[in-house]
């Protein structure tokens, strides 16, 4: 069999176990994942590293989250330079996901809480505002016609949380909790 013929088999194969690799990856494991983050130590890394996968032109969701826990996963590694290697990665991957889908709830939140939780001196917080305004208008919405909305209640009281709310946003927010129970 000539080189190139098992070199292209090799690399098919490669490309299969990719794809078979991230078809296992559970949108709902993901996610119970990603909102233990505060509640389990180094659970991003853990995350992170499930995701790794995931190829960077893949779904968007999914590269979001990527992106999400690399960055949230600089906290559990050692050294300075690693932690903004981590954090970097983590960040364009992010990026990369809302260029791809801007429009998209799940993605905007995971990048207005990354931009939320990271620190001052990173200069990763060019995007809260406009990300907080972008989730207040479509929130409810999604609320309204989604069938599961436990996640949507989760960002719901992250954001509540956040500190980057004013007293009537927060309201607002909070009435959607109320009102959807």
């Amino acid at each position: 069999m000539p080189v190139k013929k098992v070199l292209f088999i090799f690399i098919m194969l490669l490309s299969g176990l990719n794809n078979v690799i991230a078809q296992d990856v559970n949108i709902d494991k993901v996610r119970a994942m990603y909102f233990s983050m505060d509640e389990e130590p180094c659970v991003s890394k853990r995350l992170a590293t499930m995701l790794n996968n995931i190829p960077n032109d893949g779904h968007g969701v999914f590269l979001a989250y990527k992106g999400a826990s690399s960055a949230a996963s600089a906290a559990c590694v050692k050294g300075g330079i690693e932690k903004l290697k981590h954090f970097v990665k983590g960040k364009k991957t992010l990026e990369k996901a809302v260029k791809q889908a801007p429009e998209n709830l799940e993605i905007r939140f995971l990048r207005f809480a990354t931009q939320v939780e990271s620190p001052g001196f990173l200069g990763y917080q060019d995007n809260i505002n406009e990300d907080k305004q972008f989730l207040i208008n479509y929130l409810p919405e999604a609320i309204r016609i989604n069938d599961n909305v436990e996640h949507l209640h989760k960002m719901l009281d992250f954001m509540v949380a956040s500190g980057e709310l004013s007293a009537n946003e927060k309201q607002l927010l909070n009435k959607l909790l109320i009102k959807d129970e």
